[in-house]
């Protein structure tokens, strides 16, 4: 396999072995796709998982498929940015989930998607709704939870994130999923689950199990609701402006809306940065211009640089310190000031 290939051959394995938490690599003179495949080479070699920071979505977005075609599709995933449209949002928590429960080795990143502050790994796993035959659970409280995740009813599901109920069958369908699910109860119980085509509602056959997730980065729940229409009111009658209809209308029928991505912090109890996702033994990897890798802070840890026609390391001098985690009053986070936090690096120089 070419990663294991290159992990050995450009002795990245002799690093690694002084890989502790707080060091940084840097990895210069690499063109188009050799950035995939050191990165590749690296998470075949440390078998850690590594988010990967890159300068727009869109050098994002082909070193996520460059990544994918050295590691595998399943093992790559992309962060998008925070837009209007529900497939990125819905993107946003599917990528979240994966990488919190270590469903992909590699997540990657633009730097104004990392730098946005998300709910913490804590509550995305309270937010995931599970289901499978005989698992006790209400349907009523099946239906909260698809409400408060931004779940849309309606009635006939044909869409990703519709949801419809008529007696004890609930249809859903999950972003994360490919096929809606029909979900029958027999009382406070699942008593089946079948997947089917959302134009011809026919039955495709049986599933074993089905994970809905939120298609948000927050829950609408009646909690969340009170502060945030606390926060409304509070606004408008310092600005001595009335609320608008709109607003008010989606909030009393608990409809969410990108509008209400501004009261993150109102809608969650806390919030976090992406880092809160990585395990202690993640490792950071920064996809630079060239031009910006000779910018590097100065502090007292050292590096290491490497470039291809060298093959072996040698000094490269002071760096800074990688991360430092700041309060959740803001919606982004400012990688110089966020908290300690025992990272490792690899940073790229690409030209």
């Amino acid at each position: 396999m070419l990663p294991e290939f290159v992990w050995h051959q450009w002795q990245f394995a002799d690093d690694a072995e002084q890989f502790a938490p707080g060091a940084e690599i840097r990895l210069s003179g690499l063109h188009g796709a050799a950035r995939a495949l050191a990165i590749a080479a690296w998470v075949g070699g440390t078998r850690r998982p590594f988010l990967v920071v890159a300068r727009s979505d869109e050098a994002a977005a082909g070193l996520a498929q460059d990544l994918r075609f050295f590691l595998g599709e399943e093992r790559v995933a992309l962060l998008p940015e925070r837009e209007a449209d529900p497939e990125s949002r819905a993107g946003r928590v599917d990528t979240l989930h994966r990488f919190s429960i270590a469903a992909v080795s590699v997540v990657v990143a633009s730097v104004p998607a990392a730098l946005l502050r998300t709910l913490p790994p804590g509550q995305l796993a309270q937010a995931v709704l599970s289901l499978y035959p005989q698992r006790s659970v209400a349907r009523e409280a099946v239906i909260q939870a698809l409400t408060a995740g931004g779940y849309r009813s309606v009635g006939q599901v044909s869409e990703p994130g519709e949801y419809a109920t008529r007696g004890g069958i609930l249809d859903c369908f999950p972003p994360n999923e490919r096929q809606p699910v029909r979900v029958e109860f027999f009382g406070d119980e699942v008593h089946s689950l079948r997947r089917f085509d959302p134009e011809t509602q026919r039955s495709l056959g049986p599933a074993d199990r089905v994970t809905i997730l939120p298609l948000q980065e927050y829950l609408l729940t009646e909690e969340a609701a009170g502060r945030l229409s606390t926060r409304l009111r509070t606004r408008a009658l310092r600005a001595a402006v009335g609320l608008s209809p709109v607003l008010v209308e989606a909030l009393e029928q608990r409809r969410s809306m990108p509008e209400w991505d501004v009261f993150l912090p109102d809608l969650l109890t806390e919030t976090e940065s992406l880092l809160a996702y990585l395990p202690a033994d993640g490792v950071v990897v920064w996809d630079e211009r060239r031009r910006s890798a000779r910018r590097s802070p100065p502090s007292a840890s050292t590096s290491r640089t490497w470039h291809p026609s060298s093959r072996r390391p040698k000094s490269a001098g002071p760096i800074g310190k990688v991360f430092r985690r700041r309060g959740n009053s803001t919606q982004c986070c400012d990688w110089r000031r966020l908290q300690d936090h025992p990272v490792r690096a690899v940073r790229q120089a690409a030209r």
